[in-house]
């Protein structure tokens, strides 16, 4: 009978720097290689064109035929498709019922499963589930800090409790990191895995085509398979202004399906730039308050904002979601989100708070429709980001600070290049002169569907009601 472990790839789609697939080859057992297509999170996607879908598929292809290089074993990644613990029941009664895993008809004995460690309310429900199924079998779910340099526990406050401002869990961050640099950035080349791949797919499922999980492929021009580290040097000037070209990195996706390492990217930005480093700290500040306090997930983080009498007028919304409020930026944004997945991070502090603010509309809608849309969607930092907007969340700007849409464009975007590439129909010079001027629609483009002196009023009497009780 050969023991073997399972690699199940999850938020770490790649071999190289793989600190679950390091475990699980550490043992000296061949490893299978598995992916599951979760139906609890395909089906509540709205469309079965969906980018990120793609993207995941493309990712998983690259994966199998890096294996494939290494180890010489052809279509060894094994792809389910299910709820995960209903797939892990699937495998296991395959195994067990003698319908081999490979062709040879040998025995095969699970030993342990390993992944990367996870940290959203359903990813932590999901491995309970998984974790009790296996523990039935004798077998160990053993979960590998991978996604993160630091967990949601290793950064607390002196009583033990966890930090919900920013600033402070920043400087404690900092310092952990600096007392163990070598240690938490150890990054590993490519495994050796010649002899060291159980070849499961030889006999069940390979990558199944788009179709057959019930997608058709759809891809995004801004969907970058290579990051861009080229602007970091220059990050901090750059990055407000949302018509500079590729003035991102474009590395949202990456990290959020792991088709690079944390710790190549922070070392990256440790010699290159301190503010781009600012941005990745915020990605784990929001991962461990999405983990220390699930419920900031559907409900605000400061839970007297749930008290907030939102209008939610569902015309309203649909001209949010269409760009077409008649204020540039934010109209801009939501056509490039609309059309390509992703939003320049400057243009979604905007677009967020004109929802929010000028359209008391709720912070939830938003966060759900971005949540539909984005490539780089990421729970804990959408939620997070929504909720600062909303001045609902844990270190939020203020209630009383409203973004005046038209400022930020002129501020921002002062050649209106980034808006006339979304707004084509604003190309002549009188209607880039009216780019900054409320209240002046043209016939090809609205006026603004509401005063922004008015709506910031009536924000602040909103939010000071709810409030006040």
């Amino acid at each position: 009978m050969e023991r073997v472990n399972i690699m199940w790839f999850r938020r770490d789609i790649r071999l190289k720097d793989n600190r679950a697939l390091e475990a699980a080859l550490a043992g000296g057992l061949r490893v299978l290689p598995l992916f599951i297509f979760d139906t609890v999170i395909l089906d509540q996607l709205p469309s079965r064109e969906d980018i990120r879908v793609s993207f995941i598929h493309k990712a998983l292809t690259n994966l199998n035929s890096d294996i494939y290089a290494i180890s010489g074993i052809k279509d060894s990644l094994l792809c389910l498709h299910g709820r995960p613990a209903d797939a892990f029941e699937y495998l296991l009664n395959g195994i067990e019922s003698d319908k081999s895993l490979n062709s040879k008809k040998q025995s095969l004995k699970i030993e342990g499963v390993y992944c990367g460690d996870d940290y959203e309310p359903y990813a932590l429900e999901r491995d309970k589930e998984v974790e009790a199924l296996l523990h039935k079998r004798g077998i160990g779910l053993h979960k590998i800090k991978d996604h993160v340099i630091l967990s949601p526990r290793e950064v607390l406050k002196a009583d033990g409790n966890p930090y919900t401002i920013y600033t402070p869990y920043s400087k404690l961050w900092r310092a952990t990191l600096a007392c163990d640099r070598e240690n938490l950035l150890k990054s590993s080349s490519m495994p050796a895995l010649a002899g060291k791949i159980f070849p499961a797919a030889e006999n069940f499922n390979s990558i199944p085509r788009l179709a057959d999980i019930g997608f058709s492929e759809c891809e995004s021009p801004d969907a970058r398979w290579t990051p861009d580290f080229s602007i970091i040097d220059n990050y901090g000037k750059i990055r407000d202004y949302p018509a500079v070209e590729n003035g991102t990195t474009g590395i949202g996706v990456h990290l959020r399906f792991g088709t690079v390492s944390i710790r190549e990217v922070v070392t990256i930005a440790l010699e290159h730039n301190d503010t781009w480093l600012g941005e990745l700290i915020w990605r784990e500040f929001f991962q461990q308050i999405i983990f220390n306090f699930p419920h900031s997930a559907t409900g605000s983080f400061k839970k007297q904002y749930d008290h907030i009498e939102w209008r939610n007028d569902e015309t309203e919304i649909e001209r949010w979601m269409a760009g077409e409020t008649g204020y540039p930026l934010v109209d801009a944004g939501m056509r490039e989100l609309n059309t390509t997945g992703h939003m320049h991070n400057r243009v979604r502090m905007v677009a967020a708070s004109f929802l929010t603010k000028h359209l008391l509309v709720d912070w939830r809608i938003g966060e759900a429709y971005f949540a539909s849309k984005l490539l780089d969607y990421d729970l804990a930092s959408n939620v997070g980001n929504w909720q600062w907007a909303a001045g609902s969340g844990c270190d939020a700007a203020p209630y009383f600070r409203v973004f005046n849409p038209a400022e930020q464009a002129r501020k921002f975007d002062p050649a209106g290049r980034y808006i006339t590439r979304w707004l084509p129909e604003l190309n002549t010079k009188a209607d880039l002169q009216s780019l900054f001027t409320p209240g002046t629609g043209t016939s090809k483009y609205p006026a603004p569907m509401v005063d922004h002196k008015f709506a910031r009023e009536r924000a602040l009497a909103t939010y000071a009601k709810a409030l006040k009780g």
